[in-house]
């Protein structure tokens, strides 16, 4: 996959779908006789994936900047909410958007007319809709750079990328259990059409089972990832949709995982969206109900304090007394940060 992204991509629609749009935090993609599996197939292996940035445009204009959100990401929907047009076409492949920044400046300072997509490349199908500037067409002279990269023109004509070797927060997440010694199973993004979280980390069975012999308890990891919330926590469809992982899916995996315990982990960009995770989920009253059906702890966490737990692994030689012992030990905290 391609992910080292050194240009946002651009969404081309016309200007009063995207005041839907950005009140909405939502775009949509059309299928025009593709298959939701072959479109989405498509798009991740272009990196067009949760933490991606996108350019909104009308032609030459751009509106504003924003990151495609983990929560939903890129999804399939039917339910109309753009107003049809002389095809009565919906556009069921959502994007979900998020830090919407504006702009309101012309990205392209060319002649009128359709000269705008002299530069573009239309990665999506010859839909005329998604497009990224390819390398050869950064020292175009009408392309605005300080509009496109929100840089002002690199003095080698190629934009510098502030995120080097890009990975998604659900990748680097996995990544993460996987080099605790984990053994990982990546759903979420991976699976769009079904209601799961992002991903489970079970313990090895031997390591299960060599649990049992010092009466320890065996346990799983459940996560979720979140790229963004709003200021007083993750909205009320979060909420439930947490609450189902952990009443209804991780209970369905405890004979698969020999385990009879589970965490929860909510996983935050950074602290400063963990902090605010962790406000509105300090609230929730149903959590403690849930202990009967084996929950440990709902734990909010940054991917950066994660990625610093890993470390800590990488220092330690007995990976048994690490997974049965100190991880669990910083899982108990109330608030990992």
């Amino acid at each position: 996959m391609n992910t080292n992204r050194k240009s946002p991509f651009l969404l081309n629609g016309v200007v009063a779908n995207w005041v839907i749009g950005k009140t909405k935090g939502i775009w949509g993609l059309p299928l025009k006789g593709l298959t939701w599996d072959c479109a989405i197939a498509h798009l991740q292996e272009l990196g067009f994936i949760a933490g991606s940035e996108v350019l909104a445009i009308s032609g030459p204009k751009a509106h504003f900047r924003a990151v495609i959100g983990s929560a939903r990401g890129v999804y399939f929907d039917t339910s109309p909410l753009w107003p049809f047009g002389r095809g009565r076409e919906i556009y069921p492949v959502r994007i979900e958007l998020t830090n919407i920044q504006d702009i309101n400046q012309d990205w392209f300072n060319g002649p009128k007319g359709d000269l705008w997509r002299v530069p573009l490349q239309d990665v999506y199908f010859s839909k005329r809709s998604l497009y990224v500037l390819p390398p050869q067409s950064f020292k175009y002279p009408h392309v605005n750079q300080t509009t496109v990269f929100g840089t002002a023109p690199h003095s080698s004509g190629v934009p510098p990328t502030s995120v080097s070797d890009f990975i998604s927060l659900e990748d680097g997440t996995a990544q993460a259990f996987s080099q605790f010694g984990f053994k990982i199973e990546q759903l979420g993004h991976k699976r769009p059409l079904e209601r799961v979280p992002d991903g489970i980390g079970m313990l090895q069975r031997s390591l299960a089972n060599y649990a049992k012999t010092l009466n320890a308890s065996p346990y799983f990891v459940v996560w979720d990832c979140k790229y963004d919330c709003g200021p007083n926590g993750l909205k009320a469809a979060d909420e439930r949709a947490i609450k189902e992982y952990i009443e209804t899916y991780a209970p369905t995996r405890k004979a698969e995982a020999d385990a009879g315990v589970f965490w929860f982990l909510i996983v935050a960009r950074d602290k400063a969206v963990a902090d605010k995770v962790y406000s509105g989920v300090s609230q929730w009253t149903w959590v403690g109900e849930c202990h009967r059906l084996g929950l440990r702890g709902l734990r909010v966490i940054s991917l950066s304090t994660l990625l610093g737990l890993v470390k800590t692994r990488q220092s330690v030689v007995d990976t048994d007394d690490f997974l049965l012992s100190l991880l669990p030990r910083e899982f108990a905290k109330p608030y990992l940060g």
